[in-house]
């Protein structure tokens, strides 16, 4: 569905010198005289511009710079070229003496165009702005730049001038959402991203025509901050028409490396300019049971990869599959204390019984890592689950070990992280103040006091 932003509406305020106030009617805007300098300001709240919060509200804040042309009405004869307003405290004022702007002398009415961001410089002629949009939009500062506006009032020599200004690109937005076991979403600089593909960045000169023989690139889209941690998506790009294809990419970088999820549309789509075109994707994965896997195999073979197979059984058609991301630094619990997670060869045993201590395994930060892959809702109740995440056991770790190399080559392919020749922590205790671990180098396993800081991995049946 396409959702219209709203347009922005700037009161640009000139006011006159001695006799203006002399009006009773304030509804009739009396005229300035020749000379008169020409003053700015935002009459109404909310001001706006290209901070569009998740609402798609517009606001206008402190530092944003308006790029003002005044001409001669219905002439080509400039007055003011490309001069700089800033709001400042909620007003708009001239950045310099240079940049204001006065009535002609010759008593001449004006024509005011009106464009934001603010580029060049006083020399900077309207034929010579660029709005075309660039590639990287992930920040709020990029995302914000490419949010151009445009404004124009003709013949204009009263104390009141408005500027409608509108949006000159469109807007797409796309929602994600993700069913376990999806790797969970990561914050970050190496976290889950979403790439816009095959769309036209560049305009024709000066206008905002799309330059459709330019090519097609790819946009690093923006996440908008929202108050329920949702992830929510935008990009700014001239007007046009996608082909049918590849839409969205969706990827969180693991060791340098990015995973591919993709979303495609069937049919051309239009993206207007000053709508929003919106989205909403879950990303799942798609599984046929039938299929037999092999160790060090993608899981699964088709759809959004979530791991890689390290054991089978049933023809291949059941195992046990690695987690592709791991934990780093964390504490098996922040205090000593039996806890009844003592089963060695099936971690979901463990995971029930720290469960069942507390179901936010907010004293056992091992085990929140990998709750936190799985539904909010779950409560371990079955020990043969499929397709639930758990931290392994630590008889599970040495049947890992044993194909450490395969799986490897397959998290390498993937982009995952590799099993390190480091401690990893399995689920299982081994006292009151230790917990079993495992070391991928040495092939040996130890307790360590459950308040060290060690990797961990998780693992599910399927």
């Amino acid at each position: 569905m396409k959702q219209t932003i709203r347009n922005l509406l700037v009161i640009l305020a000139l006011l006159s010198l001695v006799g203006c106030s002399s009006d009773e009617d304030t509804n009739i805007q009396p005229e300035v005289k020749p000379g008169s300098e020409v003053q700015f300001d935002i009459a109404f709240a909310p001001s706006t511009r290209a901070t569009t919060d998740i609402a798609f509200n517009t606001v206008f804040e402190d530092g944003d710079e308006i790029g003002v042309f005044a001409l001669k009405a219905g002439t080509a004869d400039v007055v003011a070229q490309n001069v700089k307003l800033m709001r400042v405290g909620g007003y708009w004022v001239a950045a310099t003496n240079a940049d204001k702007i006065y009535y002609p002398m010759d008593g001449k009415r004006l024509d005011f165009e009106a464009y934001y961001p603010y580029q060049g410089d006083h020399n900077t002629t309207k034929e010579e702005l660029c709005f075309e949009v660039k590639a990287d939009q992930s920040t709020a500062t990029n995302y914000n730049r490419h949010d151009h506006l445009r404004a124009t009032a003709s013949g204009q020599s009263n104390n009141l001038v408005s500027l409608s200004f509108d949006h000159m690109m469109a807007m797409i937005q796309v929602t994600v959402d993700r069913v376990a076991p999806v790797p969970a979403f990561r914050e970050g600089t190496d976290g889950f991203k979403v790439i816009l593909k095959n769309v036209k960045r560049n305009t024709v000169g000066s206008t905002i025509l799309v330059d459709t023989s330019a090519p097609s690139t790819d946009i690093t889209m923006y996440r908008v901050p929202t108050t329920d941690g949702s992830w929510v998506f935008r990009a700014l790009i001239p007007s046009q028409i996608i082909d049918p294809g590849e839409l969205f990419a969706f990827g969180q970088a693991l060791e340098g490396n990015v995973i591919d999820m993709e979303y495609t549309i069937n049919s051309p789509t239009l993206l207007q300019r000053g709508k929003a075109s919106t989205y909403k994707v879950t990303l799942d994965y798609q599984l046929d049971p039938d299929h037999p896997y092999s160790i060090g195999d993608i899981y699964p073979y088709k759809g959004t990869p979530v791991g890689i197979v390290y054991a089978t059984s049933n023809a291949r058609k059941n195992g046990k599959v690695l987690s592709l991301d791991e934990g780093n630094a964390i504490k098996w619990a922040n205090e000593d204390g039996t806890t009844n997670a003592t089963d060695g060869t099936n971690g979901l045993i463990n995971m029930k019984a720290i469960f069942n201590i507390g179901s936010t395994f907010s004293d056992y930060p091992a085990f929140a890592w990998i709750h936190a892959k799985s539904p909010v809702n779950e409560e371990y109740n079955s020990s043969i689950a499929k397709g639930v995440w758990y931290l392994p056991a630590k008889n599970e770790l040495q049947d890992l070990y044993n194909v450490k190399d395969i799986v490897n080559m397959g998290l390498t392919f993937i982009g995952g992280e590799n099993l390190s020749d480091t401690w990893y922590w399995s689920s299982s205790e081994a006292s009151a103040t230790h917990a079993s671990a495992f070391n991928f180098g040495t092939n040996l396993q130890l307790g360590y006091h459950k308040g060290n800081i060690l990797r961990l991995r998780a693992i599910m049946n399927f």
